[in-house]
């Protein structure tokens, strides 16, 4: 029977590995806390969890820190006999997989949760949940870079005579604060071991500023040098900030600041509001635990406050042969109405529409896959698969993902450790190595004290590439556990009144 169990585990987990990511590093995780099932922390992963043997539970703030960069700070800065420098060709190798440029990301995504709470009654559950998130991503094209290695003469883009250098790419930068509310509902599927939860999240959006789209391509053609250039611009932004766009341009609204009264506190509220919803569910069976959860599926957030929307208006075309200086100079002094020709053709590349529609926007959408299988009452190990969906409105989909494995010791209701590790693409090749460790300890049975670093990338800080810290405390009203009840398979299971 061990046999059978060990290999269906095997089973589950060699599938998960197998998925290996083919992108950059996911970042606003928590993934080594998922199969603490006596911790409220598993519940924000899967509506359907509940913490073990306890009636309620009472989250005090708590907070959540990740960043993710494409390459440590001794990857960029380099030492030689002249110092430290930065080499962009190094750089440019180390960001570079099968002849292919990787992008290079930076991510960097805050949390605080405010109260929440949760209790049990009978096989139903019931939870609530605020926070202040903050999510923040910029790519850099590394095209860009390119073209300051080896000019727009190099070989890169190259098809046939003509050079094609785009110095930009697809969601090229974004930033979005909201706030959280969330309401819980879980229940145990009567005579069976299933229990399936649901979570609706109401979101106030804060803030959004959005690049999905910056294309600029520099074309040249190798037989008479000549230059031109298009453009291809989608970017959004709204939220409380006072952007306006009248005969001024696009310009911050100073004017409501010029006789200050009570509807100018209301200007700064924020009115963008959203939804989304989180399913969950859980299926237990003998030592295994397999659960499965899809987060933050829905529309996102109805972006109604200040929206602004800049687009590029067409293809615009601007060809450039050079200065003729003979034209720039005539008698003396600079030719007006030569140097303006210059400027007009500058400045169609430029040339955007700007509208002031309302317009929304998603927030990444979450998928986690898990099982556990518990050798004892002490330890367990698990297996977890999360993926994410990055959400954008004129650009590409990008689906990210990691496979985490972790062991984890429980001494009753008094102390919990989990020690994993995940699988993650660091632009190059698989990385087999961001090991990740959690402690949770309870005072007097109540009080529980937390902390989780994972997704640590090196040990070394010059090296490190992402890391994610997170630590809070909860109040827990644990019970005993009572007699041996039969389950729905006629085995004796543990459970509380």
């Amino acid at each position: 029977m061990k046999t059978i169990k060990l290999n269906i585990f095997v089973s589950f987990v060699f599938m998960m590995v197998w998925a290996l990511p083919t992108r950059a590093q996911l970042f606003s995780n928590n993934d080594v806390n998922y199969h603490s099932f006596r911790s409220p922390m598993a519940t924000k992963l899967n509506p359907s969890l509940f913490p073990e043997n306890s009636k309620f539970y009472v989250t005090l703030p708590r907070f959540d820190f990740d960043f993710s960069l494409p390459l440590g700070f001794s990857d960029v800065i380099m030492h030689d006999n002249n110092g430290a420098v930065i080499r962009i060709d190094s750089i440019m190798d180390k960001l570079t997989v099968d002849g292919k440029q990787m992008h290079a990301r930076f991510g960097l995504n805050t949390q605080f949760d405010m109260l929440g709470f949760g209790f049990r009654i009978k096989d139903m559950y019931f939870s609530y949940s605020s926070g202040l998130h903050l999510n923040t991503m910029i790519n850099i094209p590394l095209n860009t870079l390119q073209l300051l290695a080896h000019g727009n003469f190099s070989e890169y883009g190259r098809e046939g005579n003509i050079t094609d250098i785009n110095l930009g790419d697809d969601n090229i930068f974004r930033l979005q604060a909201y706030m959280r509310y969330s309401f819980g509902f879980a229940m145990k599927i009567p005579k069976t071991d299933a229990t399936v939860g649901v979570r609706l999240n109401l979101l106030n959006g804060l803030e959004i500023v959005s690049v999905d789209k910056l294309g600029l391509h520099l074309i040249t053609d190798s037989s008479n040098t000549r230059l031109m250039a298009t453009t291809e611009l989608y970017t959004y932004t709204a939220g409380v900030a006072p952007l306006v766009n009248d005969s001024k341009g696009v310009r911050i609204n100073t004017d409501m600041f010029q006789n200050f009264s009570i509807k100018t506190v209301k200007g700064f509220l924020p009115k963008s509001m959203g939804f989304t919803f989180d399913l969950g569910a859980k299926y237990e069976w003998k030592d295994f635990i397999f659960s499965a959860s899809i987060l933050d599926l829905g529309p996102g957030i109805h972006w109604t406050q200040n929206p602004l929307q800049i687009t590029s208006k067409g293809n615009n075309n601007v060809q450039f042969e050079g200065i003729d200086l003979n034209l720039v100079m005539n008698q003396g002094g600079v030719d007006t109405g030569y140097t303006n020709s210059l400027k007009d053709s500058l400045m169609a590349l430029l040339d955007t529409a700007v509208a002031s529609d309302k317009f929304w926007y998603a927030v990444p959408t979450k998928v986690y896959l898990g099982a556990s299988w518990s050798l004892n009452h002490m330890l367990r190990v698990a297996a977890l698969f999360h993926g994410e969906f990055e959400p954008s409105k004129h650009s590409k989909l990008i689906f990210r993902q990691s496979t985490n494995l972790s062991v984890h010791f429980s001494l009753f209701d008094w102390l919990e450790l989990a020690v994993g590790n995940s699988f993650t693409f660091d632009g190059k090749k698989p990385d087999a190595w961001n090991p990740a460790a959690s402690i949770s300890f309870n005072i007097g049975r109540v009080f529980q004290m937390y902390a989780t670093l994972d997704y640590l990338s090196d040990f070394r800080i010059a090296k490190a590439k992402a890391a994610h810290l997170y630590l809070g405390v909860n109040i827990v009203g644990y019970t005993k556990p009572q007699k041996p009840k039969i389950s729905s398979y006629g085995d004796p299971k543990i459970e509380v009144e």
